[in-house]
């Protein structure tokens, strides 16, 4: 006697069904993004990540014991590299899907002490790029289009319902749910003017984000859109009649607008891995029609790559087998505990994204126990995804490194020129060189800690590179304040003194001060 399946159960089921093959794009996306983000901090390791950097690990000591870091074995710079070229390696193992579980755990605990060695640096793509190793490292991501596929037999159904992959999904609406939520300003809703405060933060402005913001009704349409949009988002995710053409018309929409706000503003990894995480999500119809239309060269895949494998040099001294083995199923004590990990992650980070946004929204204090809270941010399952919130800022402007030298010659050391710009230039973004450190002046500006830190580390790289005549006798740091008008209106600039240096002896005023020149 067989059973009736419920369709309405069936139909939630297939909701919250994820396509193996869509979690082999994110893989692939994922790794390679990871591997781009690795290889560029590799340009920047001695200034973010060595003792003779701008941040010390005794600074990243003494701000938070919870987060420990692989990377504070060492403060020189060649330690750091090797801890790179592990992090590299494992990388290129996720894009190509071998030995796929280990290489993401290595990659989500090396990428977590990455961050966690310099936190004054990270962006919201930081962020998602951290959860979606995290997740990963349950995804069944590997079962296709993997070296590791080549030796199992292929998937039943490429659609699976599984207790990851509704984490991924429940991560994902919470990024954009809650983003929504802590846009609280009234230049959000219902003033719609969010999208031209946004445009006009030159300091990380594009040059489209300038033509952009010579059209006001587009502007107001963007706020209203993308406030609402974001709120509704999780309904067209798991709306059960017709999920695929809602589901994929809010991919695509969510990767116009990463695309946009990518062209518009320098937001780091933000707008790449918010579009990759949307492959994750593309369901079934959609990746049928994406590898019909590829035709051979995805249904021939096993066949190519098991060719490609077997050409390789036997590194190892014999060649792998690359037939097809059987696959040792799970003990359902692992099932269990791997569901649990699962279940209390997901828990911690549902819970904590409902703390942090009633407490910015003034609706709740912290309920968290700190033992619990710790946990998980000792795991970095913290997060927070309020960019532009509760309003976008109006603050805006650009930082003058002024050093007298012992010649009495001026210069700005911070600028590869050395030229003092007093006037706003039509680039300033490129006054902040990149956007790593235009983030880390960001919060350098914010967090009185850090404002020795800069100094000393300018001060000490000038010198070790200069003859005596031209080392530094004094210093200012000014930050030249901006406040963005409405109405098209022109701001006043504001010097404002942020911190001062001399030879004699250090001095720094107890909170910025304004320059009257």
């Amino acid at each position: 006697m067989h059973m009736k399946r419920n369709p309405m159960k069936q139909k939630f089921k297939e909701a919250f069904s994820l396509d193996l093959r869509a979690l082999a794009i994110l893989r692939i996306g994922t790794g390679t993004l990871l591997l781009v983000d690795l290889i560029y901090r590799l340009t920047l390791l001695k200034t973010f990540f060595s003792d003779e950097g701008v941040i010390p690990r005794s600074a990243m000591f003494d701000w938070n014991e919870l987060f420990i870091s692989i990377n504070y074995i060492s403060g020189t710079w060649e330690i750091q590299l090797y801890i790179f070229l592990v992090a590299i390696a494992a990388a290129i193992c996720l894009i190509l899907g071998y030995k796929t579980r280990v290489a993401a755990i290595v990659s989500w605990v090396l990428v977590l002490s990455m961050h966690n060695r310099n936190l004054f640096i990270l962006q919201g793509g930081d962020d998602y790029l951290r959860m979606v190793l995290f997740w990963g490292c349950f995804l069944p991501w590997h079962k296709v289009l993997s070296l590791d596929s080549l030796k199992r037999p292929g998937p039943e159904t490429y659609r699976v319902f599984s207790l990851p992959g509704f984490a991924l999904l429940a991560q994902i609406c919470i990024i954009y749910v809650t983003t929504s939520i802590y846009k609280s300003g009234a230049d959000w809703v219902p003033d719609g003017t969010a999208v031209y405060y946004g445009l006009h933060l030159d300091q990380f402005a594009r040059p489209f984000a300038k033509i952009v913001r010579e059209y006001p009704g587009f502007m107001t349409f963007a706020s209203y859109f993308w406030w609402h949009f974001c709120l509704a988002l999780p309904i067209f995710y798991i709306f059960p009649f017709f999920n695929s053409f809602f589901r994929t018309t809010a991919i695509v929409l969510i990767i116009v607008f990463h695309i946009l706000t990518g062209s518009f503003f320098m937001l780091g990894m933000f707008p790449w891995i918010g579009s990759v995480g949307q492959l994750g999500l593309l369901p079934t119809s959609v990746c049928d029609k994406i590898f019909d239309f590829f035709g051979k060269r995805f249904t021939n895949q096993k066949v190519q790559l098991t060719s490609m494998f077997e050409k390789l040099p036997r590194l190892f001294g014999s060649k792998p087998e690359l037939q097809a083995q059987p696959v040792k199923a799970e003990s359902k004590l692992d099932r269990y505990y791997r569901q649990g990990i699962i279940l209390l992650a997901l828990s911690f980070v549902v819970i904590y994204n409902i703390e942090a946004v009633g407490v910015a929204r003034g609706k709740m204090d912290y309920f968290l126990p700190g033992d619990v809270s710790g946990i998980g941010i000792f795991f970095r399952l913290d997060q927070r995804w309020a960019m532009f919130s509760p309003g976008v800022t109006r603050e805006d402007g650009w930082y003058i490194m002024k050093a007298t030298l012992n010649d009495g010659s001026e210069v700005d050391i911070f600028q590869d020129d050395g030229v003092i710009r007093y006037e706003k230039i039509d680039d300033l973004k490129s006054m902040f060189k990149r956007p790593r450190w235009r983030k880390f002046l960001e919060n350098w500006r914010m967090q009185a800690y850090l404002r020795d830190y800069l100094g000393d580390y300018l001060i000490r790289k000038w010198n070790k590179n200069h003859p005596q005549e031209k080392q530094v006798n004094e210093m200012e740091i000014i930050y030249m304040r901006e406040v963005t008008l409405p109405d098209y209106q022109t701001p006043e600039i504001v010097p404002v003194l942020m911190w001062a240096y001399s030879a004699d002896g250090l001095r720094k005023p107890p909170d910025p001060v304004v320059v009257f020149e």
